[in-house]
């Protein structure tokens, strides 16, 4: 198992990396759930436990709202606005299975009032 004793700087940069990682490749690409995550990582001697795995993803969630709320007051402040509707499986845990949920993305059109170079996206 990967028990390092590493200089906390080094430390600090390690963890950042493997969020940063963790939340735009695996999360949000591969869309791996957190138990996969942990079998994954075990298969290479790294210990990852879910309920780790689960507090970076809310403390990651918490520090960058910020960021997401201005884009999105950007993007929904938009003259032109474009929304797209696309259904996802979430699990259901209680019921043991997946159901149908949905997620929306909007994202502005091209010339947006004083920033025509800027095309951004929001989704909730």
């Amino acid at each position: 198992m990967l028990n390092a004793q590493l200089h906390p700087l080094r430390t600090q940069l390690l963890e950042l990396l493997v969020v940063g990682h963790l939340f735009t490749h695996i999360c949000f690409v591969d869309h791996l759930p957190y138990y996969r995550q942990e079998q994954i990582n075990a298969r290479s001697g790294v210990r990852t436990p879910r309920s780790t795995l689960s507090a970076w993803g809310g403390q990651t969630g918490a520090q960058i709202m910020p960021l997401f709320e201005a884009q999105k007051e950007f993007v929904l402040g938009s003259r032109v606005l474009h929304g797209d509707e696309t259904t996802v499986k979430l699990l259901d845990p209680g019921a043991g299975k997946a159901k149908t949920a949905s997620m929306w993305a909007y994202a502005q059109s091209r010339g947006h009032a004083g920033h025509p170079a800027h095309r951004l996206a929001v989704s909730h």
